[in-house]
C-alpha cells in the first residue's frame, strides 16, 4: 500500500470514528432504558428549581432552567401552532418566552437521554435540545427545528421524541430550549442507542469533519511532493 493510500484511509477512519461519536435520535429507545413521566409528581407552578424529579426511579435527578416566570410541573400548557397539552403530568419553563429546561443526573452520566417533547412553532427561537459534560460544557447540540422538526398543528398532548446518544457515558446535563417547551417521559440509559433514521451530524461533530478534510488537504500535497522527490 503506497504512502498516500495509508495516510487516505487512515483519514476516512477517523473521520468515520469521528462521524459515530454522537447521534440525534427521533424514536424512542427500548433497550436499558429509565423512563419518568412524572405522574405522581405534585403540581407546581412557577417555581425557581432545582426540582427533585427523580425519586420515582430511586435516583437524584434534578429540573432546572432559567425561566423567570417560573418552572412547572403542570397539566396544561398552549403551544399555539402545535394545539395544547392537557390532562398529563409534564415538565415546562417559561422565560417570559423563550424558556430552558435543564436535566441533571447527579448521580451519574448517561449515554443516551431525551424526551417526548413539543414547543410553540413560528413564535420565538428555534427548539435546540444539547448534551452537556459535568462543566456544562456542550458535548452535542441539535436545532430540531431544522434537523427534525415537531409539527403537531391543533393536536391535544402531541409531539415527538427527540434525544441525543453518545458512544461515551458522559452526559451530565440535558437541555432543551425554545419558545415555551414541555416534555414528558424523560427516557435516559448509560447504553448508546443509534437512530439510523436521523443521520444528522451534530455541530461539534461536523466541525471535527471539517478539521479531518483540512488535514487531508495539506496531507496530499506532501504525499505528492514527497513521491516527486523520490523519483527523481
Amino acid at each position: 500500500m503506497s504512502a498516500f493510500s495509508r495516510i487516505f484511509l487512515g483519514l476516512c477512519i477517523s473521520c468515520f470514528a469521528l462521524y459515530a461519536q454522537a447521534d440525534l435520535i427521533i424514536t424512542d429507545p427500548v433497550a436499558g432504558v429509565t423512563v419518568l413521566d412524572f405522574e405522581s409528581e405534585p403540581t407546581l407552578t412557577s417555581v425557581s428549581g432545582p426540582v427533585q424529579i427523580g425519586t420515582p426511579a430511586g435516583l437524584d435527578i434534578t429540573f432546572s432552567g432559567s425561566p423567570n416566570t417560573g418552572l412547572y410541573i403542570t397539566t396544561s400548557w398552549g403551544l399555539v401552532d402545535n394545539g395544547s397539552w392537557s390532562g398529563i403530568k409534564f415538565l415546562g419553563a417559561n422565560d417570559a418566552r423563550p424558556g430552558s429546561m435543564i436535566i441533571a443526573f447527579n448521580d451519574g452520566p448517561v449515554a443516551t437521554v431525551g424526551g417526548f417533547i413539543n414547543h410553540g412553532p413560528n413564535r420565538g427561537p428555534d427548539l435546540i435540545i444539547s448534551a452537556l459534560d459535568q462543566s456544562m460544557v456542550v458535548l452535542e447540540t441539535y436545532n430540531i427545528t431544522n434537523d427534525a422538526p415537531i409539527i403537531t398543528p391543533g393536536e391535544i398532548n402531541g409531539g415527538g421524541f427527540r434525544g441525543i446518544s453518545r458512544v461515551n457515558t458522559d452526559i451530565y446535563y440535558f437541555e432543551v430550549y425554545g419558545e415555551f417547551p414541555v416534555m414528558d417521559y424523560l427516557t435516559f440509559s448509560d447504553i448508546a442507542a443509534v437512530d439510523s433514521t436521523a443521520p444528522v451530524p451534530s455541530l461539534s461533530v461536523a466541525f471535527r469533519l471539517l478539521l479531518v478534510l483540512i488535514l487531508l488537504l495539506v496531507a496530499l500535497p506532501l504525499v505528492y511532493r514527497r513521491k516527486q522527490l523520490i523519483n527523481r
